[in-house]
């Protein structure tokens, strides 16, 4: 392994990063390619922007505004961290979006957190029986009322109150005279899980 101090290279003095400058230019091949490899296990990023921010960080340390001499500026995120779709940050009008909704079990995106969809739907009747074996799944009522059969009883949800079905568990959602609902969920979940059927929904956002 590389003796390079890849974790301290923002902290490095003039001198220092000149030294590990000639170092890194000096190393083989394969030793170049051990320093990216800590420099990602590191930090997470991938071989190329491994390589442009030690290629940064062993620049000459400039003043920036408000700063003071050996201060760098914090590479960007790899892009490949970003979602492509980018985020929904507009505020969300949680009754307006359940307005919109005209067919009961058509859940729609209104934000996105993380790799996670928040999702509004309207229940009525008894939906498809099914479990998500990836993956837990929250519901949030905020209006009427849902009742959640599960393998070994009901769970009967009221405004306010929210459940976690765990991932893998049988559960069929009903709801007699109909409720409005939050899911939480990762953005690839099929609202019928393991068991598509002719509720089955496509994706919708906005």
């Amino acid at each position: 392994m590389s003796d390079l101090p890849v974790g301290l290279i923002m902290g490095l003095t003039m001198g220092q990063r000149q030294a590990v400058t000639t170092h890194y230019r000096r190393a083989s091949k394969a030793d170049k390619g051990k320093i990216l490899d800590e420099l990602g296990a590191t930090t997470g990023w991938h071989g190329n922007h491994s390589r442009k921010a030690l290629a940064r960080a062993l620049r000459p340390a400039v003043v920036g505004r408000g700063g003071s001499p050996g201060q760098h500026r914090r590479p960007p995120p790899p892009r490949s961290s970003m979602r492509k779709s980018g985020p929904m940050t507009e505020l969300v009008d949680l009754t307006a979006a359940l307005a919109c909704l005209e067919e009961p079990w058509s859940p729609r995106t209104v934000a996105v957190l993380n790799d996670y969809d928040i999702r509004v739907v309207k229940t009525k009747g008894e939906f498809t029986r099914h479990s998500h074996p990836e993956t837990d799944e929250v519901f949030l009522v905020l209006r009427g009322s849902l009742t959640l059969r599960l393998d070994d009883g009901e769970i009967t949800l009221g405004p306010g109150q929210l459940y976690v079905v765990p991932r893998g568990a049988q559960h069929q959602p009903v709801s007699t005279d109909g409720a409005e609902v939050v899911l939480i969920e990762p953005s690839a979940t099929v609202n019928t899980g393991d068991t598509p059927s002719q509720l089955t929904a496509e994706p919708r956002r906005g």
